[in-house]
């Protein structure tokens, strides 16, 4: 359909708007470039193409098409106004990085003849792309088969869920319950090398991080980990004194330059003795303008449906001048979710999208038989 559209534009209609088009095609490159006329008809369809063209006509298609094509009850005014108007700055980005250079290379160099192979070459590549970005279901049916599998997913393609299943989070403590184990958190004034010295103090006395995390802050430091160790054999009080020793401030600071550290044994949970052989998990990656009530909001949804939230980090990122708010959440519960209880939750999630006008929401609903941890 698209070569067919393509056709009619490029050669049809071009050659009638702008009659110069076939003798401008058929000079030899050194004479076009003295071709003022024939040189502005041609930039003036690489506009139309590229400008009118692909970025009303072309992806609003496109967007409905797959509406309809991967929805039961497609809403089409939605997949074109809300979708695809928040993907727009992306989509288009993207679509001129590859076809503004083939386009102003057929329009400027090729013959009528070579347009379509010319561009059905770019599109092979260009489809690609494309199903990279945005192929799949936004919206998939409920698959609630016995065994490990996916209820609901939304975003960009399938694979991306099943591959991040084997990732579920599952934290030290139940996977080696055989150690000990502890959290460390440290804060204070950043400086260089602060990292290397905790973890090296914890290697140098026994201990393996499992866990850990850390960000600065203007100009504080803040990082949690969570450090295994065999209890038998490593002191406890040993480690805690190497990493206070090595956080301690450079001599001249005082007490002012010294990191503040924090340790906390870890045991069992309760809420680790499950109540069903399935367990379902839901993940959430969603990017967007930063606005105050994201985390809340989604917190909050998930927290509605009964899930606790298992890992959750947020932080921003700019890209080409534009500040974006990223935001990735691993939750859980112990029991299947009805199809009426995956239904509202994509509600509640396409609704978070349209207010925060997130660019990119991925959700997947996924449960699986649980696999018994080592004793």
């Amino acid at each position: 359909m698209l070569g067919g559209v393509q056709y009619t534009l490029y050669v049809p209609i071009f050659s009638r708007v702008f009659p110069h088009t076939v003798a401008f095609s058929k000079l030899p490159w050194r004479s076009k470039f003295k071709d003022l006329k024939g040189g502005l008809g041609a930039a003036a369809q690489v506009c139309i193409d590229q400008f009118l063209y692909h970025p009303f006509m072309y992806f609003p298609a496109f967007y409905t098409i797959k509406e309809l094509v991967t929805k039961d009850y497609p809403d089409v005014y939605n997949a074109v106004f809300v979708e695809y108007a928040g993907n727009m700055r992306e989509d288009v980005t993207a679509l001129w990085k590859i076809w503004l250079p083939t386009t102003c290379i057929s329009f400027f160099f090729l013959p009528l003849w070579l347009r379509i192979p010319w561009s059905a070459c770019t599109s092979l590549v260009w489809t690609i792309v494309l199903s990279g970005m945005r192929g799949g279901s936004d919206g998939g049916q409920p698959v609630l088969e016995d065994g490990e599998g996916l209820a609901v997913i939304s975003g960009k393609s399938l694979n991306l869920f099943e591959a991040d299943w084997e990732d579920t989070h599952i934290d030290p403590v139940d996977m080696d319950p055989h150690l000990a184990h502890t959290t460390l958190t440290a804060s204070g004034l950043d400086r260089k090398g602060i990292v290397k010295l905790i973890s090296q103090a914890i290697h140098e006395t026994g201990g393996n991080v499992t866990v850990s995390k850390m960000n600065r802050l203007g100009n504080q430091f803040v990082m949690m980990m969570t450090v295994s160790f065999d209890g038998d054999k490593v002191s406890k009080r040993s480690m805690e004194n190497a990493v206070r020793k090595a956080a301690a401030g450079p001599p001249g600071m005082g007490k002012d330059g010294d990191i503040q550290v924090i340790f906390n044994s870890l045991k069992h949970r309760s809420t680790a003795r499950r109540q069903s052989e399935f367990v379902t998990g839901i993940k959430l990656k969603v990017t967007g303008p930063c606005a105050p009530g994201i985390v809340a909001d989604f917190a909050t949804m998930l927290h509605n449906v009964g899930c606790n939230i298992e890992r959750l980090d947020s932080y921003n990122k700019v890209k080409s001048g534009q500040r974006h708010f990223h935001l990735h959440v691993d939750a859980g519960a112990d029991r299947e979710f009805s199809e009426m209880e995956i239904k509202a939750i994509k509600e509640q999630t396409s609704a978070l999208r349209v207010k925060y006008n997130l660019h990119k929401h991925d959700v997947g609903i996924l449960r699986r038989k649980r696999v018994a941890l080592n004793a």
